[in-house]
């Protein structure tokens, strides 16, 4: 069978033709398979008139194996399949070949849903969708347009404006609607429908309308704003609380709903943690109807600082969109707040120490409180904690700070604090004066409290401690004898005589008899001696030394003896300093003066008697002193001799010479031998003391002692002894003859 498939009908067979329809032929291949000349007739079964099927050329010869083309058209001219038989009569053969022939009459038509495209209310700014579905239900692709779009305005947009549809197919159109202006548009669009070739025109025509309704949200909001346009709430203290007031109006033509909520950053805070409060949050805002009022409270717990964060969140609900509601446009209401604790100095830093003072004196400090905050704050200074913290209510004070804001001044112990209590405001001091005055002698400490009113809570919660410190004491003199003569020996009186022998250095101190004694100091020589004079308090002190002669005597008795050095001096707390004091006798006499060192008393409401330290300094002045212990005999004239005996020419014969220093000072002593005979000399009979010939000149011998310095012994009155020997060596004379030798020694 032959078929021709679907093909439009509507039309007469001759605008066909004219049209040149091609889909609407097919060409059939006539063969003549026998050995003979064929001739053809075509025919159809039923359609003798050529309604609907055509052919050309009716007839054909064929030679044998030929072959020619026949062109049968089809040209439905109702819906539905029509079918025929092509009958092939071949001459002189009784039976006709056949050939089955159909085809189906399609019409044009596109069916179109919905008729109308309604968007309904459209908020403002929104955008909607609305389909259109286009049903192909034939076999044939059709060709669709749809004109009048631009008419829309550029509010409309269609996904396609044309195109085909296939067979048995559905085709949804897109037309997107977004509302720029509010009011009501009621416009029309026309499908227009051909076949794919438009050889027909424009079969099929429908008007489609298109509706829609845009209405606005209009809420407003006024606000107390700042310089940013800010929700403005300036600078408070944590814990404390300021209210803003927000006027809500709605301006639509619809009823709305707002709902407030907090935000930090991305992350949601709950009503416990934020430090804002709004009331109502939420609440339906009627159309046409006065401003709603809605407060907006800032209660922060702890420090905060907003520059212009857009924390506060204005949900606007369009109650006609969806079940419940739904949220068209969320207005962020930036909010600018500070809460501060507060923030100060104290300088300088605890603890004040007034260190020592003398008593009955006073000294001030002053201690500086610095506001570094930008709200005032007030301060309270107390001696113990109070029993309600600063961080509560200010308007409701424990008993005890009543007690202490009707103080000017706190006094505690030795100090006095003055204001006790006051403000200082932002970037502002108050200077605050510490006195301390001096009482009973010894250290005072006391514990003091400053409250700053809204400072952080963890920040010292019984007050700040601050701590003053002094001592109280009275300059005076340390008066122990081992401290003043630390550099000489201290002795009783008792063996004073052998005590002068035997100490070395230049003085001892005799406790018995206080006094401080020069030793071994001869007339005409220099001694100096240093006496230590020691603080024994705390504070320094101003002394006057001064050197007096005893009582009754005159004072130039020791102008030129005693010399002092210097005569004031201050000495720092707990230290000490050195008195000088030369000894120079002029002769061999005792030298005695008075010592004084007079603490210089500073002005004290206390009334006392200036410490003085005061000992006798005595002296003798020494002169060299040698006596010849040995021999004991004597001249006339009270010289001490040494009797040789008779010897005989050659011999020798040694008597000692012994000398001995009855003084207290070393001594050095020369002993010189006239001889003109040269048969004397000496020599040394003791090892420690070196006595050598220092030089002889003609027959004269001369000896020098080195160092003849008195020992201490045992007995009293005993001094070390230097022993020469003096030896007589006989030799003869030639000139002289026999005579007795003679010899000086001096």
């Amino acid at each position: 069978m032959t078929s021709f498939g679907p093909l439009l009908c509507g039309k007469s067979r001759e605008w066909y033709k004219a049209q040149n329809c091609p889909g609407n032929s097919e060409k059939l291949t006539i063969l003549n398979d026998s050995p003979m000349e064929a001739e053809v007739h075509f025919s159809f079964e039923n359609d003798s008139k050529g309604e609907t099927f055509l052919l050309d050329p009716p007839s054909m010869r064929l030679q044998p194996k030929e072959k020619k083309k026949l062109s049968v058209w089809a040209y439905p001219t109702s819906t539905g399949l029509l079918e025929d038989s092509l009958i092939c009569w071949i001459k002189d053969n009784p039976e006709p070949v056949i050939f089955r022939l159909c085809c189906e009459g399609v019409q044009v038509k596109l069916r179109v849903s919905p008729q109308e495209l309604h968007f309904n209310k459209l908020l403002l700014h929104r955008t909607d969708t609305q389909t259109l579905v286009l049903r192909n239900d034939s076999p044939l692709p059709m060709a669709w347009h749809l004109s009048g779009l631009d008419d829309l305005g550029d509010d409309f947009s269609a996904s396609q404006g044309r195109g085909i549809i296939g067979p048995s197919t559905d085709f949804e159109v897109k037309l997107d609607f977004k509302a720029e202006k509010t009011g009501i548009t009621n416009k029309m669009i026309r499908l227009e429908v051909s076949e794919t070739e438009n050889i027909l025109g424009i079969v099929q025509a429908e008007t489609i309308k298109v509706s829609v309704e845009v209405y606005d949200v209009n809420l407003s909001i006024n606000m107390p704003e700042g310089p940013d346009g800010s929700l403005e709430f300036r600078t408070i203290n944590v814990l404390d609380h300021k209210k803003q007031v927000l006027s809500l109006q709605n301006k639509g033509l619809y009823d709305i709903e707002y709902s407030f909520k907090l935000t930090t950053g991305s992350a949601k805070r709950g009503d416990l943690e934020s430090p804002f409060t709004v009331r109502p949050q939420r609440a339906v805002l009627k159309a046409s109807r006065p401003p709603v009022k809605v407060e907006v409270l800032f209660h922060p717990m702890t420090e905060v600082f907003l520059e212009s964060k857009p924390i506060l969140l204005c949900q606007v609900i369009d109650l006609k969109s969806g079940q419940g509601g739904e949220t068209v446009t969320t207005i962020p209401v930036r909010v600018s707040a500070r809460a501060v604790y507060s923030k100060y100095s104290i300088e300088p830093a605890s603890p004040i120490d007034f260190g020592a003072m003398v008593k009955g004196t006073k000294k001030s400090h002053v201690l500086i409180v610095e506001n570094k905050g930008a709200l005032n704050f007030k301060f309270l200074i107390h001696r113990a904690p109070p029993l309600q913290s600063s961080q509560q209510e200010e308007s409701v004070p424990s008993v005890r700070e009543r007690k202490h804001l009707t103080q000017a001044q706190l006094t505690v112990g030795m100090f006095t604090v003055s204001p006790c209590s006051g403000s200082v405001s932002p970037w502002g001091q108050r200077k605050i004066t510490v006195d301390c005055n001096a009482g009973a002698e010894g250290k005072g400490e006391e514990q003091l409290y400053i409250d700053i009113s809204n400072r952080d809570p963890k920040d010292n919660p019984l007050g700040i401690p601050f701590t003053l410190t002094a001592e109280s004491c009275f300059p005076a003199l340390v008066e122990d004898v081992t401290s003043i003569f630390e550099q000489y020996p201290i002795h009783s009186n008792v063996n004073l005589r052998q005590t002068l022998q035997s100490v070395q250095g230049n003085g001892v101190f005799i406790r018995d008899d206080n006094k401080f004694i020069f030793t071994k100091v001869q007339v005409g020589q220099r001694a100096t001696v240093h006496f230590k004079i020691s603080n024994g308090s705390s504070v320094p002190c101003d002394v006057v030394l001064s050197i007096k002669a005893m009582p009754g005597e005159p004072h130039n008795l020791i102008s030129n003896i005693f010399k002092l050095d210097p005569v004031e001096m201050r000495i720092p707390g707990l230290s000490h300093a050195f008195a000088t004091v030369t000894f120079t006798p002029e002769q061999k006499e005792d030298y005695q003066c008075t010592f004084t060192a007079s603490v210089v008393i500073p002005k004290s409401s206390v009334k006392t008697k200036p410490q003085q330290l005061t000992f006798t300094v005595s002296g003798e002045g020494h002169v060299p002193q040698v006596t010849v212990e040995c021999p004991g005999l004597r001249s006339k004239r009270g010289n001490p001799v040494l009797r040789f005996r008779r010897l005989l020419l050659g011999d020798s014969q040694t008597l000692p010479l012994v000398l001995r220093n009855n003084g207290i000072v070393p001594t050095q002593f020369t002993v010189h031998i006239m001889d003109d005979k040269g048969v004397f000399f000496l020599k040394s009979t003791q090892s420690t003391t070196p006595c050598l010939p220092h030089c002889r000149h003609g027959k004269g011998l001369h000896w020098e002692s080195q160092e003849a310095s008195p020992e201490a012994l045992h007995a009293p009155g005993t001094w070390a002894i230097s022993r020469v020997s003096c030896v007589f060596q006989t030799h003869p004379d030639p000139t002289s003859g026999r005579e007795d030798p003679y010899a000086s020694v001096g």
